[in-house]
């Protein structure tokens, strides 16, 4: 661990940051084109926030402004402050109906936390309590709940992102003025999903998944039958037990088909249209990877998606091939950052961290570095953890999300001081939160 603190000790870097000057468009910008050893300038804060927003649900974990998650959490706190100061008054003048302004009035309201746009507070006579105009105070502090308690997990490293994200891509991309550093990640992840998820891996997968509830189907109706080992069983058994209800049926109108109790149910397309066969999917990704380096040998990405199916020292030599190709390049990068938290090498995965952060600290980036190294063999390490996730709450302390995972992490590890203080710069930021987030 002393490793680690030496690399970390090194990531102190500004929160602020300069404008960058815009470089020159790449006329074609393909991760293939984005060679050279000039250093990339970091993005300023402008197309910083760009990149952010384009990522859809994990752009909305940057509160660069008060927002709805924030509204939602101090609401429920002013419901409770309005309904003590109403049940003071009540002694106070009996059967007067306690409007928030008499509250004032009477001095028996403190200062209300700022709350969503257009809520209001009122008496509820039937109820006997204060209410807003926006909701129950259960369903509000129901959903600030449940937003903090499914921060961010859909975007793992290169995984890949729904259409959503894909068209807001394609927006940033239209943008004349866009920097290349940005055109470039973005340009080496659609490649990204066009080799990993590809349209035969997508159609495998669906396929794949509904040979699986035809399997249940089939057990399940086979054990309500009180059938044996080998009995003979169709398609409409299973689907007598109302499982298959919401099958959507094979992309590629492959056949489905059933035959004995306790075999797997199988696809007239055969290959990786099989039941419980993820090795298929991987072979499928292996083989349209391969494919795309026969055409082009030297092409990052798939340099470094091949290297996923490689033994660990050649997944080095690709990794270090893709990275020198492309070196400005922050997938490229993330992958690298990805093999080295899975071999453990602390003060090798520290050089991609602090280029990360000091390129391009966007939320998804901050996500992906915790992803990667959550996922490696680094994670075992608890001191490891929370140092890397104070770090990069200090960075961005306006990412939720990276807060409240940085909270957890020092928690877990022992760290009581740094849990307290990023605990307490977050309720600072928003009281209302105090009341939702929960330190273990």
């Amino acid at each position: 661990m002393r490793a680690a603190r030496r690399w970390m000790a090194a990531l102190v870097i500004a929160c602020a940051f300069g404008t960058c000057a815009q470089p020159a468009i790449a006329q074609t910008p393909t991760p293939a084109t984005a060679t050279g050893s000039a250093a990339a300038a970091p993005l300023d804060a402008v197309w910083l926030s760009r990149f952010e927003r384009s990522w859809g649900e994990i752009g909305l974990y940057v509160r660069e402004t008060p927002n709805r998650i924030d509204g939602h959490s101090n609401s429920r706190v002013n419901l409770q402050r309005l309904n003590e100061a109403a049940v003071e008054f009540a002694k106070r003048q009996p059967g007067v109906e306690p409007t928030p302004p008499l509250l004032q009035a009477e001095g028996l309201l403190p200062e209300l936390l700022p709350r969503p746009a257009k809520e209001l507070y009122e008496w509820n006579a039937v109820r006997k309590r204060m209410t807003s105009t926006l909701g129950e105070p259960a369903s509000l502090t129901s959903s600030a709940r449940i937003v903090l308690s499914q921060v961010p997990e859909v975007v793992s490293r290169f995984e890949v992102p729904n259409r959503f994200v894909h068209d807001r891509w394609n927006k940033l991309m239209e943008d004349a003025d866009a920097p290349d550093l940005l055109r470039n990640e973005v340009a080496a992840r659609r490649l990204f999903s066009e080799l990993w998820d590809s349209k035969e891996v997508r159609e495998a997968t669906v396929c794949q998944a509904n040979l699986s509830v035809i399997h249940s189907a089939a057990q399940s109706y086979a054990l309500r039958n009180d059938m044996s080992r080998g009995a003979r069983i169709t398609l409409e058994d299973a689907a007598s037990t109302g499982m298959m209800s919401d099958l959507s049926g094979c992309p590629r109108r492959g056949k489905y088909s059933l035959v004995l109790v306790g075999e797997l149910p199988r696809c007239s397309i055969g290959g990786a249209h099989a039941c419980n066969a993820p090795e298929k999917i991987d072979e499928l990704r292996r083989t349209t990877v391969e494919a795309r380096l026969r055409e082009r040998p030297d092409d990052p990405v798939a340099l470094v998606l091949a290297a996923r199916f490689a033994p660990p020292d050649r997944a080095l030599t690709m990794i270090e091939r893709a990275v020198s190709l492309a070196p400005n390049i922050p997938a490229l990068r993330l992958e690298r950052l990805a093999f080295h938290a899975r071999e453990g090498n602390e003060e090798a995965a520290g050089e991609d961290v602090r280029w990360l952060l000091e390129t391009i600290p966007a939320a998804s980036v901050l996500h992906d570095i915790d992803v990667a190294t959550q996922r490696g063999a680094l994670a075992r390490s608890l001191e490891f953890r929370a140092a890397l996730l104070t770090r990069l709450a200090d960075i961005r302390p306006e990412v939720l999300f990276i807060q409240t995972r940085a909270i957890l992490a020092c928690e877990a590890a022992g760290k009581k001081d740094d849990s307290r203080r990023l605990y307490d710069r977050l309720t600072t930021a928003n009281p209302g939160f105090g009341d939702i987030l929960v330190r273990p």
